[in-house]
């Protein structure tokens, strides 16, 4: 969240806001277009339980996420996993959104849209992102499902 004050907010005005959705719905945020910075985020309350139904998945269903990954979403992954910083496939390792855009090569808009669209797909998290200013500073790392697409589609 960047707003903490007056002066704060007071930096927005003029600027363009974007309401979105991460992930299946688990964080709701206000962003700036102009400075990519989540402005306010809350969690939903049901979050914990929605996160556990979401990691029964089956080998069927992770070939055919796999398949159906654009081009960008591709991009985005690799990015994520082959980096300057880390290898965000090994257990418990998080990777800045800085560094997979810039290895992506993508527009931050693209990339964070289609970044948006791996949230959504469970394929990826944020993580430690609470007071981060701008989305470039956010972490992400591949959820249990997406290790699973990610070998299918680049492992295999």
């Amino acid at each position: 969240m960047a707003v903490f004050d007056y002066h704060d907010l007071l930096a927005h005005v003029g600027h363009s806001f974007e309401c979105i959705v991460y992930g299946d719905k688990q964080n709701v945020a206000l962003a700036c277009n102009d400075c990519y910075e989540v402005i306010i985020n809350f969690d939903r309350p049901d979050f914990d339980n929605a996160l556990s139904k979401r990691l029964h998945y089956s080998t069927t269903n992770c070939e055919e996420i796999a398949r159906n990954l654009t081009e960008n979403e591709k991009v985005i992954l690799r990015g994520s996993c082959d980096n300057k910083f880390a290898n965000v496939f090994e257990e418990n390792n998080l990777i800045w959104v800085f560094t997979v855009i810039e290895t992506s090569s993508l527009s931050l808009e693209v990339a964070r849209d289609t970044i948006s669209s791996l949230v959504k797909k469970g394929i990826i998290e944020f993580s430690g992102y609470e007071g981060k200013r701008k989305i470039e500073d956010m972490m992400i790392a591949l959820t249990e499902l997406g290790k699973a697409v990610y070998s299918i589609a680049f492992l295999r």
